[in-house]
């Protein structure tokens, strides 16, 4: 802010311009950041659920049908 303080009327517009610029760009770029995130979590969750719904298909078919599958000579399900 020493240049600020330094700098004659249209050099204290240019600074304020140069520095308005540069919080808006550092603000959009927190925002890309967030809407990564946020797109990363909504597929996590997406596949959690997609998981879960598989899960319960399997267990519908299980229980009506009498399948099982075999994990590690284990019999899951019938």
């Amino acid at each position: 802010m020493d240049k600020l303080n330094n700098a004659t009327g249209r050099q204290k517009h240019a600074l304020m311009l140069g520095y308005i610029i540069y919080f808006i760009v550092a603000i959009m770029a927190v925002n890309v950041v967030l809407q990564k995130t946020a797109a990363r979590r909504q597929r996590e969750e997406a596949a959690i659920v997609e998981a879960f719904v598989r899960q319960q298909d399997y267990s519908q078919w299980v229980e009506r049908y009498g399948i099982a599958r075999r994990v590690d000579g284990v019999v899951d399900g019938a």
